[in-house]
């Protein structure tokens, strides 16, 4: 399983996607672009935060809830624990069907679905020298029907006296699906691969680039997703057994000293596999300091993919061995807004620094929105909201 970062996972999280999530939708493969300096932190860090989703229409809710400790047991070596419980119910599209007026409809699930997934995860980074380091990471992600255990190791080395940062990682998981009702009991193996290299342009600005491959094997449906064929009726979802991903992330950082020390992020990353799943997202991030320790930091990014090649909204023929109306595989675009606040408190009396982040992100997702957009598509469109908070505290 590969963890991301949690808007692009809750942007469409369902309890179906609870499943198809971890199959690997176009948003999900790029790790985030890191340069690790080869130092320990002296400090132990504690991390907890909560974010709460929702979507429009009183479809999908989920609740996450994370927590993390970051301790230094050496001088080169650093044991990180993590711990996630995401709650997630409400209501999942299933499948569309044509009306008779020529529109299509989206059938909606009832409002029952009630989950839980709990994942553990532990790291440790070493230092090999003054300028290397390496990490190890291992983690079980368990929910009702779905159980994935995986590794990871990373290696990051600073070059020209600091100037060049380069880094790797392999990771791979294992997954088991069961659904008890349907009688289904599959696996799914993962392995991912990413390389990339920060370098440092001047004292105010500098640029990283990460590109990523991923290769899915096994299991690659979503149990609980059907489709409308006007000649055979429903049927359940079914997609090809592999899948091979594709991806660059490129990323420009500059520093502006006049407006007191706040810094503009550019990122741009591209998207492709072999289900013909093509995307584009470009952001635009602004840290801004403020007066008394205070931060804050707007975003806008924009997301458009291209459907895969066996999607279509219903089936007007016969169905082949592939064919999906899950509405993440089709074509569409995603407009989303987010603001964060940052401070710095102080808490002399345990003897330990305390940060605050609070956030709000809203996302808008519109077929219309998509580079090759048609604007006649509007059944399967919905927003929403998450609200998150994080504190953390170092001692």
């Amino acid at each position: 399983m590969v963890v991301i970062n949690l808007q692009e996972v809750v942007v469409a999280v369902t309890k179906n996607q609870n499943t198809l999530g971890r199959l690997g939708s176009a948003a999900m493969l790029l790790p985030a672009i890191s340069s690790q300096a080869a130092t320990i932190d002296d400090n132990t860090i504690v991390d907890v935060q909560s974010s709460f989703y929702r979507e429009s229409d009183q479809r999908m809710n989920v609740d996450v809830y994370e927590a993390q400790i970051d301790m230094p047991v050496s001088d080169q070596n650093k044991l990180s624990l993590g711990f996630i419980v995401d709650v997630i119910s409400g209501a999942s599209p299933m499948f569309n069907m044509k009306q008779q007026d020529g529109s299509i409809r989206q059938i909606i699930s009832g409002a029952s679905i009630k989950e839980q997934r709990d994942v553990v995860n532990v790291a440790l980074q070493q230092l090999i020298d003054n300028n290397t380091a390496l990490n190890f990471s291992v983690g079980v992600s368990d929910e009702n029907d779905y159980l994935s255990r995986y590794g990871k190791i990373a290696l990051s080395r600073d070059m020209n006296q600091k100037m060049t940062t380069v880094f790797g990682s392999l990771s791979y998981a294992s997954d088991k699906i069961q659904v008890k009702s349907i009688a289904l009991d599959e696996r799914k193996r993962t392995t991912q691969f990413s390389l990339g290299a920060t370098q440092i342009i001047d004292a105010r600005s500098l640029v990283s680039i990460n590109m990523g491959y991923a290769e899915n094997n096994g299991y690659q449906s979503d149990p609980y997703k059907y489709v409308y064929s006007t000649i055979s009726g429903i049927a359940s979802d079914s997609r090809p057994r592999g899948r091979h991903q594709y991806s660059a992330l490129a990323q420009y950082v500059r520093n502006f000293d006049q407006f007191n020390h706040a810094a503009l992020h550019l990122d741009y990353r591209y998207y492709r596999d072999n289900w013909q799943v093509d995307s584009h997202m470009a952001q635009v991030t602004w840290h801004q300091p403020l007066a008394q320790d205070w931060e804050i930091v707007p975003q806008i990014r924009y997301y458009s993919q291209s459907a895969a090649y066996f999607y279509q909204h219903y089936f007007d023929t016969t169905l082949d061995n592939y064919h999906s109306s899950d509405y993440r595989l089709a074509d569409f675009g995603a407009l989303s807004a987010g603001i964060y606040l940052r401070k710095n408190l102080y808490a002399q009396s345990i003897h330990s620094d305390i940060k605050l982040k609070i956030g709000m992100d809203y996302y808008d997702r519109r077929a219309r929105y998509a580079l090759k957009g048609d604007t006649s598509v509007t059944f399967a469109d919905y927003s929403s909201i998450m609200l998150s908070a994080k504190l953390q505290m170092l001692f």
